[in-house]
């Protein structure tokens, strides 16, 4: 009988630190899991606002580039129209004087 009760609770030990160990493997295998998603995050986080920084950038520069080309080259005054010739006062032709 004495052998029996030492071979259960020998076997009941080794179930026990195993289920043991198990937790610590899922415990070890969750704090992976969130450091990577962390990473993974940061990483996400960082790509999208670099993209959006170059977005940005790039609305406000055509923003001013139309702001700037309709500030100033649409409104030049348009050419006048060129008045008709005058006619000269003395219509004759030039002679020689001698």
């Amino acid at each position: 009988m004495k052998k029996a009760t030492a071979i259960f609770l020998f076997f009941s030990l080794l179930c026990a630190c195993n289920n043991r160990r198990d937790l610590i493997i899922q415990q070890q295998v969750q704090q992976n899991i969130q450091e990577y998603r962390k990473k993974y995050r940061a990483e996400s986080e960082a790509k999208f606002l670099l993209e959006a920084g170059h977005l940005a950038d790039s609305i406000l520069l055509a923003e001013a580039r139309t702001a700037l080309a309709d500030s100033l080259a649409r409104h030049k005054p348009v050419k006048p129209v060129q008045p008709p010739p005058i006619p000269p006062i003395d219509s004759a032709g030039v002679k020689p004087i001698f």
